[in-house]
């Protein structure tokens, strides 16, 4: 019984790490989404509470994939899935749509943060995506990675 206790705590913390972290951040996520991609990864991670904040920067420092020799498979994807999280990219028609959809929306998102961590390892990535596009140059700037992010858009005349 006290582990279900525990894990009960747990998820009630979450839950109000995340209020907590919904009221720094703007009101108009128009704001979120202008700042610079270099910057972007850093400001969400300020506005958590100081020790949310230690911990993520333990967990993942400023430039941690840098280093080939200390990468570690998964992390970069693990990033990429919390800043997702955090609001950095947002899809309106998830909300708006049922359980069903919504929680295949949150499996395709991981998949994204997935292809970003491969795409790491590449000099070039390309997507037609634009919210993946902007996490990647977001998540790539703060962990130190040097794949070009090349967004395309479809013009019809």
């Amino acid at each position: 019984m006290a582990s279900y206790t525990t894990l009960w705590d747990t998820i009630g913390e979450g839950l109000e790490s995340g209020r907590r972290l919904r009221e720094k951040l703007p009101k108009n996520y128009a704001q979120l989404d202008e700042m610079p991609d270099d910057e972007v990864a850093d400001y969400l991670i300020s506005c958590l509470d100081e020790n949310d904040q230690a911990a993520i920067r333990k967990r993942y420092p400023p430039l941690f994939w840098a280093d080939f020799k200390t990468r570690e498979e998964g992390d970069l994807t693990g990033f990429a899935f919390l800043q997702f999280m955090m609001g950095l990219v947002r899809e309106k028609r998830a909300k708006k749509r049922d359980q069903q959809r919504r929680a295949k929306y949150f499996r395709t998102q991981f998949q994204d943060c997935r292809h970003i961590e491969t795409a790491s390892r590449c000099a070039v990535f390309v997507t037609f995506d634009k919210g993946a596009a902007r996490l990647a140059k977001a998540v790539f700037a703060y962990a130190g990675v040097r794949t070009e992010v090349v967004h395309l858009e479809v013009h019809r005349a």
